[in-house]
């Protein structure tokens, strides 16, 4: 976290000293756009929240494993709201992509017994569900830009 406080110091640090020297910077974006980066902003906000709480849920190889799901669902999302053409090699990959997926969550193991959840703690069902929602929403945070 101190990186993001680095970071913030650092690149507000610019901003400020290229408008003494006169040139118009806009801190929160250029006026039309703002609502766009404020979306942006809650979004990775969204995703960055029910990331970690999948985390404390799922083995971290199975809750980045769906996290990379991200181009997949970025692409399908600008194929639908901004018009974007993806050829056959997208859907190659997609399909390699939620295979991949599929072989380190394996889902069917709760149908054998294998996942089997702690008594009083969340099910590994729902860290699933909260690691696409991640996915999805940095995938939206993408398309924003």
């Amino acid at each position: 976290q101190a990186r993001f406080l680095l970071q913030w110091m650092t690149s507000t640090s610019c901003c400020l000293a290229l408008r003494a020297f006169g040139l118009k910077i806009h801190l929160t974006g250029r006026p039309g756009c703002r609502w766009l980066l404020a979306a942006r902003a809650c979004s990775t906000s969204t995703a960055l929240g029910s990331l970690w709480c999948a985390l404390r849920i799922l083995p971290v190889g199975e809750a980045t494993a769906i996290t990379y799901l991200n181009p997949v669902i970025c692409g399908i999302l600008a194929t639908q709201l901004l018009g974007e053409q993806l050829g056959w090699r997208f859907s190659v990959q997609a399909a390699v992509s939620c295979l991949g997926v599929l072989l380190v969550v394996n889902p069917f193991g709760a149908a054998s017994g294998q996942l089997v959840a702690t008594p009083g703690a969340p099910s590994p069902t729902f860290g699933v569900a909260l690691a696409l929602l991640g996915c999805m929403c940095f995938a939206t945070g993408n398309c924003l830009v």
